[in-house]
C-alpha cells in the first residue's frame, strides 16, 4: 500500500501536529506501508536544510511538490539543493492508494492534479484546525472582516472551500467542534472524529503541583496567531480585575509580534516563559 501525507507547514517546526504524525508514521511502519511525506511549496518558499529538519521528516521519506494551484506544469528543479535532492515522484503519486491532505487549501488542487496524473488514490482530508480561523490566518477576508461582517461573509466562503471536502472520500476530524463545523457546509461528507493521542503512557501517575498563591493560567503550544487565537486569550486575560500570571511554554513566528501586544495590554509583566 502507498500513502501520502500532504503539507504546507514547515520542515524545521515541531509541535503538536509532528507528535501525532510521528505516531501515525510509526504505525505506518509496522504494517510496511511505502509512505511519504509530501512537502507542497511555493516558487519562493525558502527550504531550510536537511539537517535542520525534525522529526518526523528527518527520519523519513520527504519528497517536494511545487505548489499545484500556483503552477500546473512539470515540476521544475528549484535553487534550494533540499528540493533538487527530494523532488516528487510522479510515479508514486500515480500509484497512490491514498492520499491524505492536511490543509484546508489544498483538498481542491491536490485532487485536480492527482486526477491530472491518472490517481486513483482515495483522498482524506486531515484538517488540524478550525476551518473558519484557516480563512482569517490566510487573509482571505482581510479587513473588511469587522464584527458586523463576518457572519455575512464567512458563510459564503465556507461552503465555497468546502466543494473540496465535499468530494474527499473521509473526512478525519480531531475534534468534535471541528465535525460540526464540516457537517454544517458539507453535510453529506464521510467525517470520523479522530482525537489527537496522548503520547504520555504514564500520565496518570504525574505528581499534582502544589496551588499557588495566585491563579497562574497556562499556555502549551505553538506561538502563531490567529491559528492558536492567542491575542484574544490576551485580550480576555487583560479584563480580570485580580492578580495572575501566564505560563507560556512554546515558540513560534509570532513571539515578537506577541510580546508588543501584551506590552499595549499591559500586560507583559505578568507573563512568563
Amino acid at each position: 500500500m502507498r500513502i501520502g501525507l500532504f503539507l504546507d507547514s514547515s520542515l524545521s517546526t515541531f509541535g503538536g501536529a509532528e507528535k501525532v504524525y510521528s505516531a501515525v508514521v510509526n504505525y505506518f511502519k509496522k504494517k510496511q506501508v511505502n509512505f511519504a511525506f509530501i512537502k507542497v511549496y511555493k516558487t519562493e518558499e525558502k527550504i531550510p536544510p536537511r539537517d535542520q529538519w525534525v522529526e518526523p521528516y528527518k527520519e523519513n521519506q520527504v519528497w517536494f511538490l511545487e505548489n499545484p494551484w500556483q503552477n500546473q506544469k512539470q515540476l521544475k528543479n528549484s535553487p534550494s539543493e533540499s528540493k533538487v535532492q527530494h523532488h516528487i515522484n510522479q510515479k508514486f503519486l500515480k500509484e497512490l492508494d491514498i492520499a491524505i491532505i492536511v490543509p484546508y487549501k489544498l483538498i481542491i488542487p491536490i485532487q485536480s492534479y492527482l486526477k491530472q496524473l491518472g490517481s486513483n488514490a482515495k483522498i482524506v482530508a486531515w484538517p488540524q484546525n478550525s476551518f473558519s480561523l484557516y480563512l482569517i490566518s490566510e487573509n482571505r477576508i482581510k479587513h473588511i472582516t469587522k464584527q458586523i461582517l463576518k457572519p455575512l461573509i464567512k458563510p459564503l466562503l465556507c461552503k465555497k472551500l468546502f466543494i473540496g471536502a465535499k468530494s474527499t472520500d473521509l473526512i478525519l476530524s480531531i475534534s468534535s467542534g471541528i465535525s460540526r463545523e464540516i457537517k454544517k457546509y458539507a453535510p453529506n461528507s464521510n467525517i470520523i472524529t479522530v482525537y489527537n493521542p496522548v503520547l504520555q503512557s504514564n500520565y496518570e501517575s504525574i505528581t499534582p503541583i502544589e496551588k499557588p498563591s495566585i491563579p497562574i493560567f497556562g499556555y502549551v503550544g505553538r506561538i502563531q496567531d490567529p491559528v492558536k487565537n492567542l491575542r484574544f486569550m490576551f485580550k480576555g486575560l487583560s479584563l480580570l480585575n485580580f492578580k495572575w500570571k501566564l505560563k507560556i511554554i512554546g515558540t513560534g513566528p509570532d513571539e515578537e509580534m506577541l510580546k508588543e501586544y501584551a506590552k499595549q495590554l499591559k500586560i507583559d509583566d505578568k507573563l512568563t516563559g
